[in-house]
């Protein structure tokens, strides 16, 4: 029996397909795929990287200590720096004045640095020791001198201003001034003469000398801080090959003086063994 009766029906609707479409199979695969080569290019590009800068540097680091690096920097060292020095105060020959002379001083004392530094690099294994000592001496205390000619100048035009130098202008260049005298004094000494505590007295004024030049870096002849950007950065490439050498040419004899206490040592021990053997 049907529900319903036996009435007339209407015709079925067809339904339409509402069934939710997703993303098809092969565009997920292409994704998969994409992905995997941009891993496997960054691994292989980071391997690659790593075998061709980072192991060499390793091995470079390894093979070359910082004494060998030192040795070969140092007659260079010279080179650069007299060009720098020369480059600093090259415009200054058009000034006048206070800065004409120092301008003038300055050419001269970058000549001598490129003409050491050439003889250095042409003739290193030629020269003896006490001579190397000498030019190492001249080198260091020329540098000295001519910043405590700079600081002079410097203060006696800035005083010849009203009003121009302040109190901590005045520090700073009274305190430049007696550094760089000391400096030159107590590195000489301890270049010539064989004690250890005038090493350190020389360690020590160095690095007074260098505070110096950090200050006259940081505050101009008036006593004003100079913002970053003022900073002259010439000048601090030149302050650098300076402390460069200075304390390398330090390094040298202080790794020098334990070299000569233990011949002096032996000395005296082999004296008393040959008198014995003269006695007997």
């Amino acid at each position: 029996k049907k529900s319903g009766g036996d009435g007339a029906v209407d015709t079925p609707v067809p339904i339409s397909n509402t069934e939710v479409k997703h993303r098809s199979g092969e565009d997920i695969r292409k994704d998969k795929i994409a992905s995997r080569r941009a891993f496997y290019f960054m691994r292989n590009f980071y391997y690659l990287y790593k075998s061709i800068f980072i192991d060499r540097l390793v091995l470079l680091r390894r093979s070359l200590s910082m004494k060998k690096v030192a040795d070969f920097l140092k007659p260079n060292i010279l080179i650069i720096f007299g060009a720098l020095l020369f480059l600093k105060y090259l415009n200054g020959l058009s000034d006048n004045g206070t800065a004409l002379a120092v301008s003038i001083i300055a050419v001269i004392v970058s000549a001598y640095y490129l003409a050491i530094g050439i003889v250095g690099v042409i003739a290193a294994n030629k020269l003896s020791a006490p001579v190397k000592r000498v030019f190492e001496v001249i080198s260091v205390s020329l540098f000295g001198v001519f910043m405590f000619v700079v600081f002079l100048l410097t203060t006696i035009s800035g005083a010849k201003i009203d009003n121009y130098m302040g109190p901590t202008a005045w520090t700073i260049q009274i305190l430049s001034m007696v550094a760089a005298l000391a400096f030159v004094v107590v590195y000489i000494a301890s270049r010539f003469a064989n004690k250890q505590i005038l090493v350190n007295f020389a360690y020590l004024f160095s690095a007074i000398f260098a505070l110096a030049l950090l200050l006259n870096i940081l505050f101009n002849t008036a006593g004003v801080s100079r913002a970053l950007g003022a900073i002259d950065v010439l000048l601090v490439a030149i302050y650098l090959a300076f402390c460069f050498y200075l304390f390398n040419t330090l390094g040298a004899k202080q790794e020098a003086a334990p070299a000569k206490e233990n011949e002096a040592e032996e000395q005296q021990e082999e004296e008393p063994a040959s008198e014995e053997t003269q006695e007997e």
